[in-house]
């Protein structure tokens, strides 16, 4: 059963007045005002985002030991969950999804803290309850929650209808100060940057753990000095000839030879003029759904001498404002969508259109080239160092 399963199927019977907390929908009603007014104020909108650089802490454990966030990125990147307290059921819900995921996370090399306002003691009932083997952490009066912009303060009515639930948050807390987090959840990558943020101002909604592990295998743009010899001369000569080492060649320079390789299958001699192989590109690209290629070759359509009107067009799988042109787009587009298997009628117009069997083989070639950047900036990641191609 999925986390949102779970929560969904102990929300319809805690609503539903069920025991054993037997709660009076007038206690919903004024539960889901305070949701309401929670999501209207825009708080989840100014809590730090992916990009942003995460703030460092150190709190203790639930044995008083202390946890440095540096530390712990010294190791892999770090997962870090804010929750309520071990009186929320939704909560404890979350950590066991948590605890039901940390062998993926410790797979992909990461740590997980969950962190909550709630005293040791407390913490170590979250621990014991939930069957939890994580570091859960004390943020005393939710100073760390604050720094990640999720802390906010309980309304007067809302206290009131804790304090008439016996729901002593000041007691579990060890302060007075009627503050919670936000239960957010957030991916910090070893330089600090937030990888994966997800926060919801309803405290009954929970994203799925799973989401959060495509972010742990995130890959890093190598630099000069990460490479070998021989990837950081090639880094010289792109400086040299395009003025950047583009995130996705560099990328390549993971291995030792694909790089170089790569470069020379793109460089060679091709029987396509310029524009013919930004075509394919374009085509290729889009039914491939690469952003980042997509972006790339946007511009370098435009440096050939298509119109942003024609590169849209292109896009699509078409170019109606040249024939020829409109027979290439439709048969790379026909053939990448069936992996070869190109309609007979659109290779038939191809050929008629004017186009050699031996630039049939080179159109194969692009296509070939396009679909291993495409590839590997859909399993890498790596972010888009050129200006966003506009959505169709």
């Amino acid at each position: 059963m999925t986390l949102k399963a779970k929560l969904d199927a102990f929300k319809a019977d805690f609503e539903a007045g069920k025991p054993p907390y037997n709660v009076p929908y007038s206690v919903i009603e004024t539960m889901h005002r305070a949701t309401a007014e929670l999501r209207a104020s825009g708080l989840a909108d100014g809590a730090l985002k992916v990009g942003d650089r995460a703030p460092a802490f150190t709190l203790s454990d639930a044995d008083g030991n202390p946890v440095s966030s540096a530390e712990l990125l010294k190791q892999g990147p770090l997962v870090v969950s804010f929750y309520r307290g071990v009186w929320c059921p939704y909560c404890n819900l979350d950590l066991q999804a948590l605890q039901a995921e940390l062998p993926q996370m410790k797979a992909l090399g990461a740590n997980l803290v969950a962190i909550s306002p709630q005293t040791a003691s407390n913490s170590r009932k979250s621990m014991r309850q939930n069957d939890l083997s994580f570091p859960v952490l004390n943020d005393a009066g939710n100073e760390v929650a604050a720094a990640f912009g999720i802390r906010y303060q309980m309304p007067d009515y809302l206290i009131e209808l804790y304090k008439s639930l016996k729901n002593d948050l000041p007691g579990f807390n060890g302060d007075d100060s009627w503050t919670l987090p936000l239960p957010g959840r957030f991916v910090i990558d070893t330089d600090g940057t937030i990888l994966y943020a997800e926060v919801d101002p309803d405290y009954t909604n929970r994203p799925e753990t799973e989401l959060l592990l495509p972010s742990l295998t995130r890959f890093a743009v190598p630099k000069a000095a990460d490479v070998s010899a021989a990837n950081q001369a090639i880094f010289e000569q792109l400086k040299k000839g395009l003025g950047m080492v583009p995130n996705l060649y560099a990328t390549l320079a993971y291995s030792e030879t694909a790089l170089g390789n790569y470069l020379t299958l793109q460089n060679g001699k091709s029987s396509l003029n310029a524009k013919e192989r930004e075509v394919i590109n374009l085509v290729v690209s889009q039914v491939n759904e690469c952003a980042y290629c997509l972006a790339a070759h946007t511009a370098l359509g435009g440096m050939v001498g298509f119109t942003p009107e024609q590169i849209i067009e292109i896009r699509k799988g078409g170019a109606a404002f040249d024939g020829k042109l409109d027979a290439l787009a439709k048969l790379v587009k026909s053939a990448t969508l069936n992996r070869g298997h190109a309609e007979p009628a659109l290779l038939a117009a191809f050929l008629a259109a004017g186009y050699s069997k031996g630039q049939l083989v080179d159109t194969v070639m692009v296509i070939g080239d396009k679909i291993i950047t495409n590839y590997l900036h859909a399993l890498t990641q790596v972010p888009v160092d050129f200006p966003p191609a506009p959505a169709l």
